[in-house]
This record gives structure tokens, sequence and C-alpha cells, in this order.
């Protein structure tokens, strides 16, 4: 994905693009918006729901490799390219593979697999060799699903807690307009 020059711009005016910190967050701090102006293709910047993403650059002993499901609500953000993209193939079940890359055995072959002498990176080419936990379709199915559904909850929770904290500004306001 290479470097990119940054066109950071106003909510409305661009996308919204996660770090790596921001993936293992509720709620993003410090989120910014990005022109698709920053990207020669912007559509390699994209994330799509049911992607997995985990973090490419850190320290091996902390947050590297640690991975987030792409929900509804992040469907369309745009990730920066300190963020690795996990997409499943073809009848793999999408939160299936974010429990693999969840598990202490994905995650300690992630870890060793980081180079680097300050900061530790993930590279494409060397995290293809990491082995998945196997289990049965069965499984896999079942499991995913309720993965899945996990993580779309905590994108629905989010939204509803957002409207609900709209109409509670909403009401505030009138209140205070009322007692001028």
């Amino acid at each position: 994905m290479g470097r990119y020059k940054r066109y950071y711009v106003r909510m409305g005016f661009g996308r919204p693009i996660l770090s790596g910190r921001h993936l293992l967050q509720l709620r993003q701090v410090n989120l910014q918006y990005i022109s698709d102006r920053s990207f020669k293709s912007p559509d390699e910047f994209i994330l799509k729901y049911g992607w997995c993403v985990f973090t490419c650059d850190g320290r091996a002993e902390e947050q590297l490799g640690s991975p987030a499901y792409v929900h509804p609500g992040w469907d369309g953000w745009m990730a920066s390219n300190h963020v690795m993209r996990a997409i499943p193939r073809q009848g793999v079940q999408p939160g299936y593979l974010y429990l693999a890359l969840r598990s202490p055995y994905t995650q300690r072959q992630l870890k060793a697999r980081a180079t680097g002498s300050v900061v530790d990176a993930l590279e494409p080419e060397t995290i293809g060799e990491v082995l998945l936990p196997a289990l049965s379709s069965r499984d896999q199915e079942r499991l995913g699903k309720a993965s899945a559904r996990a993580w779309d909850d905590i994108a629905s929770a989010q939204e509803l807690e957002d409207r609900t904290v709209q109409d509670f500004e909403k009401l505030i306001i009138a209140g205070y307009e009322e007692a001028k």
C-alpha cells in the first residue's frame, strides 16, 4: 500500500480512517477524516463488512497482531497502511476468521513473525505462513456466525447510544430555550 500524503478534513468531507490504535477502542479516540485525494487508489484503503483487520506495526509484546472485525459501523471506512486486512476466502465464515486470528495459537505465530528493531512489523509475505486452528465446518459456521453477530450487536448498540444521546441533547437545548 505504501505511504501517502494525508489530506485530513472535517467530518462530512471525507471518510473516517482507522489507525492500529483505533481497532481495539470501543469508541475511537481522536478519529480523523481523510479525503480520497490522499490516495492514488482509495479503494485499496476502504474496509468492507466481514473483513478482519489487525495492527501490523507496533510492539510484539503489546497489541501487534490484535484483530478486530469490520462490523456494519465501519463498512466503507478507511484504515491506514499500519493496519493489515485479512479477507475471508470463499467458504470461510468471516466471524470464524476473526476468532482464529484472536486465538492464542495464532497470536503467538503472528508475534513470532514480527521483524524490526525498534518498531516491530508484520509483512504479508510472512503472515501467509501462519496456520489457523482447524475446526469442523459445522463448528466454524456456528462459532463464526456467533462472533459476527456479536460484532454486529456492538455496532447496533453504538448506533442506538448515539441516537439516544442526540435525543437527550435536543431535550436539554429545548429546556434551556424554554427557560430563557
